[in-house]
């Protein structure tokens, strides 16, 4: 955010006319593309039919659920496939199974899904309901009066409270600050995290030490004159009245072009003026605005995107091995079909002598049709119904409930805000990641210093050993802030026994700043846009030099219980190219410059400090650098009283230029900021959150690519990404992009890539070997906004990932929601690859809808079993003319994969774990399995469905040659019947399948033993209760295998024909993996065995107790103060400057 300098806040229309139509640089290309809004008279402004403010995220209204969610189920070609067969089954004279078969499981998985589906839509509707039933203070009828968010107008005149949330987009008009300006947080929208529902304000965290500006830095808004004089005076909004003519609906966060005409004159608004929706107030009283944009038109919505179904990578595998499934089934059914047609022409046409068949079956080839499609019914469970939704289901339960992943501190568990992405986690291969929030605390710390070359706050760096670790006491400053925490008592000491250097450093750090002080509860409060800045004046404070007030041309300090006032003559802004800022002051008859900045810059304009001092505090800089601490270096200088005099003229030259006038102030400004003497400097730790160096670490150790995407500066996004370690000293090069124009970010892109391709040949070269993974070349990339909206190009963009791709880190700083979608987008579409986008802000929305994220599900034992079950038919057609009968009763087949066998495949898919967490965590190369599907693929797929094969023959034919080739009871009678076949099929096909799941298990526990046991035994009750007598009296035509299970269960050779077939079918896969964990093992498998011998670890030998240091080469500057500041902080009523000239 840029404040505009004296001068320039207040334009007026004439003066930024272009072109001979006079179209306003307030207005888009196309005058017709401009929208008139009428303040103050929402009659006028109903006509326009502006969106109506209320938002909505969710997917489904009531009517819309049932129509909107069955359409997204049947888009999954199984479930497709079973309402195609439950059709099918209705026609009577292809109906080779109970309708009910198919229909009961489909219903099952179809509600199951919609039921959660419409529990988490029903979430969505809560969450946007409770936002539209916000309140705002709206002037209507004479007063201001409460009302909802989502009853905001366009034109409405809002009053909005400190800490209070923007209801909508509106222009600034007047605020309560004698200053006419406001403070924001703009977490939401520019790249800084915010929490939704903010607990506690900024005065309380900064007067309980370490500044923590809420959850963000803050940002400065400022009304026009001519409307800021209104200030809270409430009754001149009453007849206030003005029009606004305003650029359409856009998604950019940083500029908005209009005019405001008011009492007959116009002026031109630009991005300054304009508090957007999801703003919060912060450190101002009250504000006054009126409604540019609402709901749908907010730059936030336009920048969300619409609500998007994903699809993850199993629905689309599990689409495409459907498909070939129902090819394999389709041919299975015309070679059961042609068979039975030749059957029919040669053989059963004299069976019509005794059977009388329907006239519609009069040859061979309609009899075959018929079939085919019979087949088809029969054959249909060579389809596996879907189980995935309730498997994701369960897992997002695992994960709400794991005790491992609740922050005890907050109160706050995991929470898988959807169940449908589960798997996904399993084979992410790049990370977007936001900084602020996600990755940092942002809570800035004054942690350590080094003054004319001592360093001080640092146990192992401190020249003075004593007293070095034990916390400061700061009871005696009655200004002290009760949580501010240094650890060396030789600062305070130095301080108090009057060493000049140590106390010149904090009354600059006192003096150089654009933080402003005031009164709150008694209690000196500081408010300020920079955390950075409010750290520094904090520890100030807390040593004794207090920072108490200001005004446009004094500032005073209470210097260790003593009042001092400093003339402020100048103050010398900071910007990003500068990089350091600097006031000029008069104490008595000396006139003084202090200046702080980024060591390059400082270092650049040092005369007369001591070489050795100068060696030191760069040898302490580089230390604090790498630990990943914001540094900044202090200096000044004693300017000749007459100087000054002949330089004030030349600044008020520049200050008053129209033409080029930043450049000629940075000349000016150039000019005296030379011959400084060095003071010291400053470390500030912006705190990570707890695990993140270790986290990357591992993640890296995983395949996984970690791209940060933020709204921070550059110099803060690449000081975080040092004290991270996602940038490293040892990375051979960190390219960074700065271009401002097509031309110059493709030279960079393309530089950079040439570079990668000379290191990578020189490292070839020197090694004329094979590179080990340690000595690979490694780089990193940072890229900001502006640079990267030109690299996202159609013609550039593939260029620019290419290089992505080659570099190991990649920071993209300064980018904007929709710039964080793009990016991500950009990789999801052409690296094939498993995305997952992780962030805690609105900011973050677009870039999280645009990523898939789970955990790789293997599917192919469920395959198999299918095909062992299945198949089954097809082999019994052999001896029953391929005529479409069944080999099972159709209640078996109903609830073969709803009751049978489904428990155990969801346990295993939710609670298996090859190793547990801990040593996951240690292994993480155990993750790359996942990424390259080496778990579940074709290959995998194929040789399952041939085990599928095999088993089924075995299953079939070993009772089949058993029971017809001399199979006898104990009353002697013969057992080659078809409900014995079939029952003893079917129980041994159950008893194999859940032993096959039992051979896969690794993680045993009582939920997988209960499952197992409770799926083998339910046949038994199952046969039990569908073969009695009592349902067969029910109807003798659904359940006709009455009394079967007593014949089948008493029978000893049953029993050892199940044991045989079960034996023969689990050998193959008994010696398999016999191979995969013995003979062969995987590195998982080798950890395994390691767990399995050596025991548990304990958690803290999973990560470094600390972090190694060393010598850093990289400046550790990172400073988040927005450019221009000071000249609305160091003024009285910057706004009065100007006066409108009129059209």
């Amino acid at each position: 955010m840029s404040v505009p300098s004296q001068g320039a806040e207040q334009v007026p229309l004439e003066e930024t006319k272009s072109g001979k139509n006079g179209t306003t640089n307030a207005q888009t290309e196309d005058d017709n593309f401009v929208r008139t809004i009428y303040i103050n008279d929402r009659t006028r402004n109903l006509d326009q039919k502006f969106a109506r403010n209320d938002i909505t995220t969710s997917k489904y209204t009531i009517l819309t659920f049932l129509p909107i969610n069955l359409f997204e189920q049947f888009r999954r070609v199984a479930n497709a496939y079973f309402l195609f067969l439950l059709i099918l089954q209705c026609i009577p004279q292809i109906n080779a199974l109970n309708p009910i078969s198919t229909a009961v499981p489909l219903v099952i998985v179809l509600g199951i899904t919609a039921a959660k589906d419409g529990v988490d839509d029903y979430k969505r509707h809560q969450s946007d309901r409770k936002i539209n039933n916000r309140e705002a203070t709206v002037l209507q009828n004479g007063s201001f009066q409460p009302i909802k968010w989502k009853d905001v107008k366009v034109g409405d005149i809002v009053r909005i409270e400190n800490n209070q949330h923007v209801p909508a987009d509106i222009l600034l008009l007047s605020t309560s600050e004698a200053s006419m300006f406001c403070f924001i947080e703009t977490a939401d929208l520019d790249g800084y995290i915010l929490e939704l529902y903010v607990k506690r304000s900024v005065f309380t965290d900064m007067r309980n030490g370490s500044f923590d500006s809420g959850e963000t830095n803050l940002k400065i808004r400022q009304p026009l004159a001519v409307t800021g004089k209104i200030g809270v005076n409430e009754g001149s909004y009453v007849n206030f009245t003005a029009t606004l003519q305003s650029e359409l609906p856009n998604n950019r966060l940083n500029k908005y072009q209009g005019t405001l005409e008011y009492n007959g004159e116009t002026y031109a608004i630009d991005n300054d003026k304009i508090l957007l929706r999801g703003c919060v107030l912060r450190n101002t009283k009250q504000i006054y605005g009126t409604v540019v944009f609402t709901g749908k038109d907010t730059k936030l919505m336009q920048n969300s995107g619409s609500p998007r179904f994903k699809r993850t990578r199993l629905d689309r595998v599990m689409n495409s091995l459907v498909l070939l499934i129902f090819v394999i089934l389709c041919c299975f059914s015309l070679i059961g079909a042609i068979l039975g047609g030749l059957w029919e022409g040669s053989t059963g046409q004299y069976f019509r002598r005794y059977l009388p068949w329907e006239t519609y079956t009069h040859d061979p080839a309609s009899i075959g049709a018929l079939l085919f499609l019979s087949y088809i019914i029969l054959l249909n469970t060579l389809v596996p119904i879907s189980f995935v939704e309730i498997i994701r289901l369960g897992q997002s339960w695992t994960i709400d409930w794991d005790i491992k992943m609740y922050h005890e501190k907050t109160d706050t568990p995991a929470k898988a805000r959807t169940t449908t992405l589960n798997e996904e986690l399993g084979q992410i291969e790049y990370i977007f990641s936001d900084k602020t929030g996600t990755l940092t605390q942002n809570v800035m710390t004054f942690n350590r210093c080094s003054i004319l070359g001592t360093v001080y706050g640092d146990q192992e760096l401190s020249e003075r050993s004593f007293s070095t670790n034990k916390k400061v006491d700061f009871s005696a400053n009655r200004f002290c802030t009760p949580k501010f925490e240094f650890f060396d008592q030789n600062l305070l000491q130095d301080c108090h026994d009057g060493i000049k250097d140590v106390q010149e450093f904090f009354r600059l750090l006192a003096l150089c700043h654009t933080v402003m002080a005031e009164e709150s509860e008694g209690e000196l409060v500081y408010k300020s846009q920079s955390p950075d800045e409010a750290a520094l004046v904090e520890a100030a404070r807390n040593f004794g030099f207090v920072f108490t007030k200001r005004s446009s041309s004094m500032v005073i300090l209470e210097c260790l219980g003593q009042e001092e006032q400093y003339e402020l003559l100048c103050t010398l802004d900071f910007n990003n190219v500068r990089k350091r800022m600097s006031v000029i002051v008069r104490h008595g008859n000396e006139i003084v410059l202090y200046c702080k900045g980024a060591d390059t810059v400082i270092y650049e304009r040092l005369e007369g400090s001591s070489p050795d001092v100068q060696s030191k505090t760069t040898d302490h800089l580089n230390s604090f650098a790498g630990e990943g601490l914001r540094t900044l270096c202090l200096a000044k200088k004693i300017i000749d009283p007459k100087f000054y005099t002949e330089w004030k003229v030349r600044h008020h030259a520049a200050n008053t230029a129209t033409i080029d006038r930043d450049e000629k102030l940075d000349a000016v400004y150039e000019e005296i900021e030379q011959n400084l003497t060095l003071i010291g400097a400053t470390a500030i730790e912006d705190k990570l959150q707890d695990g993140v160096p270790e986290t990357i670490a591992n993640l890296t150790q995983a395949n996984i690519k970690i791209w940060v995407l933020t709204g921070d500066k550059q110099e803060t996004a690449i000081n975080i990404g040092y004290s991270c370690r996602l940038l490293t000293e040892s990375m051979d090069e960190v390219f960074i992009i700065n271009g401002n124009n097509l031309d110059s970010v493709r030279s960079s892109i393309e530089n950079f890539q040439q570079r990668i391709t000379d290191i990578k040949g020189q490292t070839r070269n020197e090694n004329n070997a094979q590179t080990s993974q340690e000595d690979r070349d490694v780089f990193g990339l940072v890229i900001n906004g502006d640079s990267l909206a030109y690299a996202l190009a159609d013609d550039l963009k593939l260029t620019f990932l290419n290089l992505a791709s080659q570099c190991n880190a990649i920071i993209c700083c300064r980018v904007t929601p929709l710039q964080k979608a793009l990016v991500v987008k950009l990789v999801k579409d052409n690296k094939n690859a498993v995305t997952l986008a992780i962030g805690d802000g609105a900011n973050d929305v677009s870039m999280i809808k645009e990523a898939h994220i789970g955990v790789g599900i293997s599917g192919q034992e469920g395959m198999q079993a299918n095909f062992a079950f299945t198949l089954c038919h097809f082999w019994f057609g052999i001896f029953s003319g391929f005529s479409a009968q069944a080999i099972y009763d159709s209640w078996f087949v109903t609830l073969y994969n709803v009751v049978f066998t489904s428990l155990p495949v969801i346990g295993l898919a939710i609670l298996e774990q090859d190793v547990n967490d801990k040593y996951s965590i240690r292994h993480p190369q155990m993750y790359v399995p996942g990424q390259q599907n080496v778990l579940f693929n074709e290959k995998i797929f194929m040789a399952s469905l041939f085990q599928g094969v095999c088993a089924s023959l075995a299953l079939f034919f070993i009772p089949y040659l058993a029971l017809y080739m001399g199979g006898v009871d104990y009353n002697g009678i013969t057992l080659d019947n078809l409900q014995f076949l079939g029952t003893v099929i079917a129980f041994t096909l159950v008893i194999v399948v859940n032993l096959q799941i039992a051979l896969y298990t690794k993680h045993w526990n009582v939920i997988m033993h209960v499952f197992i046991w409770v799926s083998m035994l339910s046949f038994v009750v199952y046969a039990f209760i569908f073969y009695s007598y009592a349902f067969f009296s029910l109807s003798a035509s659904q359940f006709n295998y009455v009394r079967i299970h007593f014949q089948v269960f008493s029978n000893p050779y049953a029993w050892f024909v199940t044991a045989v077939a079960t034996v023969f079918i689990l050998t193959p896969s008994v010696l398999q993996e016999y191979y995969n964990t013995t003979i062969r093992p995987s590195l998982t498998e080798r950890i395994r065995w390691q767990q399995i011998n050596h025991g548990d670890i304990d958690d803290g030998s999973l990560h470094s107790a600390t972090v190694k240091r060393r010598r850093s080469t990289h400046s550790g500057f990172a400073f988040s103060q927005e450019p221009g500041i000071s000249s609305v902080i160091c003024a009285d009523n910057p706004n009065t400057r100007s006066t409108p000239v009129p059209v």
